[in-house]
């Protein structure tokens, strides 16, 4: 009988979770950019500190260390989103988040999960241009060039002398009455990107957003780096067009993505055999917003000539843009 009984305690202490220590648990596991494990990199876990209904203080942070096998297991007692940051010398941060849950199953353990977190080394960081655009656009169907060394749009629009990006804004916006009493709107936007100089182009490379933004499941991790260290020398195509469309009666239409970012290459020139000898290469970070009357879009330049490095060094801004300004994007 008390064999019994103890058999008894026993499950009902699984079937209320009870026997388990209310820790999570995980594994980061950090790998270098050819797969190789990274030993000694530094592991920082944030917790939020929550009382009450609100969030009270910079939280709590854990710090751990990989292993020779680039693995590092974390024990803390919490549940819900922490952040994370993988650093080591010589290497770009990895920033992300998790959300920390219990199982659904009977036995109420905590889920498993490893997390994989690339380590991009640093290489060849250079001064760029660099700024967060918040455009105003001229009238729908206009042309209008965008000097990316000024930092501005071409005259009569402003003060820039190189259109290096030509864009076309053509779009038409309604409202109706609806059944709250907001109304509803409809719209039709479309943005094109040209180039003046026959030999300059853009190319799309996908990436999720950066950390802080939207997650995608459970886990979000992104490289300080988050592109290539260099953008490709080939595979530059003429324009793009993008539109988002919200039609009474009808699906919407957007082919923009919050994964879409680009390279880009401008002011190329050629020898008398057609090959390159100069550009100026860039990136999009993210996509572009537009809609009646702005545009939006992130861009960096490198002004080397001979080089393809899209590696800024988050310091040297050559548009002079205040550290703290809102046109000042963050390195990427």
């Amino acid at each position: 009988m008390r064999y019994l009984t103890k058999i008894t305690c026993f499950l009902m202490m699984l079937v209320s979770g009870t026997i388990f220590a209310d820790n999570a648990q995980f594994t980061i596991k950090v790998l270098d950019e050819a797969g190789n494990a990274v030993s000694d990199a530094k592991v920082l876990i944030n917790v939020p500190n929550m009382t009450g209904w609100g969030w009270e203080g910079k939280g709590k942070d854990y710090i751990h260390s990989t292993d020779n096998n680039g693995i590092c297991a974390v024990q803390i007692e919490y549940k819900g989103y922490a952040g994370f940051i993988v650093s080591k010398d010589s290497y770009y941060k990895t920033i992300g988040n998790i959300l920390l849950k219990k199982s659904s199953g009977l036995i109420q353990g905590w889920e498993s999960l490893t997390i994989e977190v690339v380590l991009k080394k640093i290489g060849n960081m250079v001064p760029m241009y660099a700024k967060r655009e918040h455009g105003k656009l001229p009238p729908t169907g206009a042309e209008y060039g965008y000097d990316l060394t000024k930092g501005d749009w071409v005259a009569p629009y402003g003060k820039g002398e190189t259109a290096d990006f030509i864009f076309k804004f053509e779009g038409s916006r309604r409202e109706e009455p609806g059944t709250t009493r907001f109304p509803e709107v409809y719209f039709d936007y479309t943005l094109t990107l040209a180039f003046s100089n026959p030999d300059d182009g853009i190319q799309s490379v996908l990436a999720p957003p950066p950390a802080g933004g939207q997650s995608i499941g459970n886990v979000q991790n992104n490289s300080e780096l988050r592109l290539a260290h260099e953008a490709p020398d080939v595979g530059y195509e003429k324009f793009l067009k993008l539109r988002t469309l919200r039609e009474k009666g009808k699906s919407s239409y957007d082919n923009t993505r919050l994964d879409q970012n680009y390279y880009f290459r401008v002011r190329t020139k050629r020898d008398d055999k057609g090959n390159i000898i100069s550009a100026l290469y860039g990136k999009i970070s993210g996509n572009f917003e537009f809609g009646m009357g702005y545009v939006d879009f992130v861009y960096y330049l490198n002004p080397d000539p001979s080089s393809r490095s899209l590696e800024w060094d988050g310091k040297n801004n050559l548009l002079n843009l205040k550290k703290h300004s809102i046109n000042r994007p963050p390195r990427n």
